[in-house]
């Protein structure tokens, strides 16, 4: 629903309607649950050390329509993590597949089985960093209705060497395949299993002109002011009949 840039390339979204790639450009398919590939290293790209990482997309409403991230997963050389997120903000990290406490406000080096400290986790408020000693960082944070916030940071050696939703990193939106159905992930990363889509939930849902009227009052009452985050919060609440993201969106807006 946002993105913000922050050298040396950052992307941010707890929600799918309004996602963007790296290069800015839309995704046209947000009606995918499942498994995809947000980013991950060219087999071909030569360049070291790989990753990939995999975001869950969950329906955002049991009667209307929306989908949304739940849960990430980041696989490096020697190490694996993994974030989700439920409703009533409750959060849970893993390292190598084992439960992991990060404690508020430290920061935390992980030693791989190698007796190498690649990454250090910190745990800042809601968001929890994991940084890679080459400079990627995949932050997250649980939002109050169950969505994951999520924000991907990649040094300039990546450009272009990259594929994945979030597409190559090139600078160029034209040549990025930033449909979910297009990268669904071949083999999951996560450890848990996938939620169970509710039965009401729509995935061609359209709101009415009163939904998106309604709506686009909630999002002024929550003190958002910029026209365009209104409009995008507006298709948010309206789409998932959930107010929850107006607060969300106005709490984005501050921190941008």
């Amino acid at each position: 629903f946002l993105m913000i840039r922050r050298p040396p390339r950052s992307t941010l979204f707890p929600y799918t309607t309004l996602f963007r790639s790296l290069d800015g450009k839309p995704a046209s398919d947000t009606s995918f649950v499942g498994d995809v590939v947000l980013s991950k290293t060219k087999s071909s790209s030569g360049v070291s050390p790989s990753f990939e990482v995999q975001a869950r997309t969950i329906a955002a409403s049991k009667t209307k329509g929306g989908t949304m991230f739940s849960a990430v997963a980041f696989k490096h050389t020697g190490a694996k993590f993994e974030a989700y997120c439920s409703s009533g903000h409750s959060y849970s990290f893993k390292h190598n597949g084992e439960s992991t406490t990060v404690k508020d406000g430290k920061k935390t080096p992980i030693v791989n089985s190698d007796g190498n400290s690649e990454f250090t986790v910190t745990k800042n408020g809601k968001m929890v960093v994991i940084k890679e000693a080459g400079g990627i960082t995949v932050t997250t944070g649980c939002e109050a209705n169950g969505a994951l916030t999520v924000i991907l940071e990649l040094p300039g050696k990546y450009k272009g060497k990259v594929e994945g939703v979030l597409g190559n990193y090139n600078d160029n939106k034209n040549d990025d395949d930033s449909k979910f159905v297009d990268n669904e992930a071949d083999t999951s990363l996560f450890s848990e299993d996938e939620p169970t889509t509710p039965a009401g939930w729509k995935s061609d849902y359209q709101p009415t002109d009163a939904e998106k009227s309604a709506a686009t009052a909630v999002c002024k009452r929550a003190g958002l002011t910029v026209e365009a985050d209104i409009a995008f919060c507006a298709e948010d609440v309206a789409l998932t009949g959930d107010e929850t993201w107006a607060s969300i969106l106005k709490a984005s807006e501050e921190e941008d």
